[in-house]
């Protein structure tokens, strides 16, 4: 499922709550209008002027935003990008709580849509589009994690769907922030073998890639060039393990020499990690940031995410 980027572009606008609540000033002047399921004249409910802070704001509309919505009229899929819009909005505000709101604002969602099945599938769906999809600008595990949980507990969701549902959120358990990363062996060009555990360092980035992938090329140039995290490697801080799980070892060797001196260049000889899947790597490039004693603190962290952490840390 391909992402709508004509949604994205068309909804960063609310990326800044104070649009959100000069949009809400505006509608009230206007007089409010009953919502359509069809997202044509849907509206979000008026902002309280006692509201004034953006924080407070979010938290008001992650509560109240699906209250001028009609979940029992199945029309609305018939202008499915309206609805789309309308939902990704929802996705941009989630992400401004903290979680513990934003896990509340889902499951209320969850039981309101739980009154018909088209829409809640179609939430489920874009909740997968969005949060989930690699390449999605507004992937949040967090967040879709939450919607899983609603969907393997739904009566509304095929039981046979519920199977790719159960896979992803079995998956999300592995290596999460705040736990200990699964140890796994690694081979070096002259076949020495050692283990992530073995590896000794302040901070530590896996770094699972492919070294032919344009993706892999553009995060490999970023850390390269960061300055922060060329600082710590040459101070011996920080360490980078990068690891190729494939099997096509020619591909491997024939880039060998692209990747810098200092990180831990090595490949998964009896491809384990792919294999039995102890990491989540549904897209490559694929990294996390580790702490001393092997504590993830990001998973699928993009490097700008690692150089501001890096940064507040040393800087």
């Amino acid at each position: 499922m391909s992402i709508n980027y004509r949604v994205i572009s068309a909804i960063i606008i609310l990326l800044s709550l104070a649009l959100v609540s000069c949009v809400s000033k505006e509608k009230k002047e206007q007089g409010n209008e009953s919502a359509v399921l069809s997202g044509d004249k849907f509206t979000i409910p008026d902002i309280p002027l006692l509201l004034n802070t953006q924080e407070q704001q979010a938290m008001f509309l992650v509560e109240h935003y699906w209250d001028n919505f009609n979940f029992e009229d199945s029309s609305a899929l018939k202008s499915h990008e309206n609805v789309e819009r309308i939902f990704v909005d929802y996705l941009f505000i989630l992400d401004q709580v903290n979680a513990e709101k934003s896990s509340k604002g889902i499951s209320s969602l969850i039981s309101k849509a739980s009154v018909n099945s088209s829409i809640s599938s179609y939430f489920f769906e874009m909740a997968e589009k969005y949060l989930y999809n690699p390449n999605s600008p507004v992937r949040n595990e967090f967040l879709y994690e939450e919607f899983l949980k609603g969907a393997l507990t739904s009566k509304q969701i095929d039981p046979v769907i519920k199977i790719r549902y159960q896979y992803q959120f079995d998956t999300a358990q592995k290596n999460k922030p705040g736990n200990i990363a699964t140890d796994f062996y690694y081979t070096l060009k002259d076949g020495t073998v050692s283990s992530l555990y073995k590896i000794q360092a302040k901070k530590l980035i896996l770094y699972f890639h492919n070294p032919d992938c344009p993706e892999c090329k553009i995060s490999r140039g970023k850390m390269v060039d960061s300055q922060i995290i060329q600082q710590l490697t040459g101070n011996n801080e920080l360490k980078i393990l990068a690891i190729y799980p494939d099997k096509e070892l020619e591909l491997w060797h024939s880039h060998y020499d692209e990747f810098p001196v200092s990180w831990i260049n090595s490949y998964d000889k009896e491809t384990v990690i792919m294999d039995e899947e102890i990491y989540d790597l549904k897209a490559i490039p694929t990294l996390y940031l580790l702490d001393y004693d092997k504590t993830v603190i990001f998973r699928d962290p993009t490097i700008e995410q690692i150089e501001n952490y890096l940064m507040s840390l040393y800087n």
